[in-house]
């Protein structure tokens, strides 16, 4: 997917990732597809900071701010304005329903910038309600990848 939106991913400098994992998306960004920019990651897991701090973030030239944090919630209360905003949270193998909230979307599309790009991974067999997102994001798009759909919105 990031192959599929290089020239547009290339120029993104302020990113937001909602759920850091081991950190694969910054990762992925910086030294495959030559991205360079600042990493706000909002993780509710220490331990899984730690790792990913230990075994990835340290590799990386990119600057990243690893925060721990409830990823459903920082929308709402941060001010600050991304590029990119990469949503991959999971709790075991589904995405609590939660954050397919209308008014999660709309606070989402609050922390982006004009011509901003939401990336918003979920597995397809959860069979996820798509209908709040292109409430708000009419122009949303699926990405099938494997067993994930991500689904693309732009802030215009």
């Amino acid at each position: 997917m990031f192959i599929h939106l290089s020239p547009e991913i290339k120029d993104k400098k302020e990113v937001l990732l909602l759920g850091l994992g081991l950190g694969s998306i910054p990762y992925l960004l910086e030294k495959k597809m030559g991205v360079d920019a600042y990493y706000t990651a909002i993780e509710i897991d220490e331990n899984i900071i730690y790792l990913a701090e230990k075994y990835t973030l340290q590799y990386l030239n990119s600057g990243i701010s690893a925060v721990q944090a409830d990823a459903l919630a920082f929308p709402f209360y941060t001010e600050e304005k991304f590029d990119l905003i990469c949503f991959d949270v999971f709790n075991d193998n589904e995405t609590p329903l939660d954050f397919f909230s209308t008014d999660y979307f709309e606070a989402l599309k609050e922390c982006l910038e004009p011509n901003g790009l939401l990336l918003f991974n979920v597995l397809r067999a959860q069979q996820p309600p798509i209908e709040n997102i292109l409430s708000v994001f009419p122009n949303a798009v699926p990405f099938t990848s494997n067993e994930n759909d991500v689904w693309i919105a732009r802030n215009v």
